[in-house]
């Protein structure tokens, strides 16, 4: 669907920004999900909670499960918004 949109040269750079936008949060999330798997299959229960440190502990928090959560509706909004834009450029 989304090279039929782009096909008739109707989109705009704005399209194209935001649907760059969406894929690189998806290839991120995907990468998330992907390290967060490996690590906790991988080192389950190793670590102690005073031995993480402060780089750590943003680490943890910027590649959590949380962020999953956060990106996931950050590329829903992305895709509704992108919904929109195509629909203006049909009616103009």
């Amino acid at each position: 669907m989304t090279a039929g949109r782009l096909a008739p040269g109707e989109i705009d750079e704005l399209y194209v920004l935001i649907l760059a936008i969406k894929i690189v949060l998806s290839v991120w999330m995907f990468s998330i999900a992907w390290k967060r798997r490996s690590i906790i299959l991988g080192r389950l229960g190793k670590e102690k909670a005073e031995d993480i440190s402060v780089i750590s502990q943003i680490y943890r928090m910027l590649t959590g499960f949380t962020s999953l959560i956060v990106l996931g509706l950050a590329v829903f909004l992305l895709s509704d918004l992108l919904k929109i834009l195509y629909e203006i450029s049909l009616k103009s």
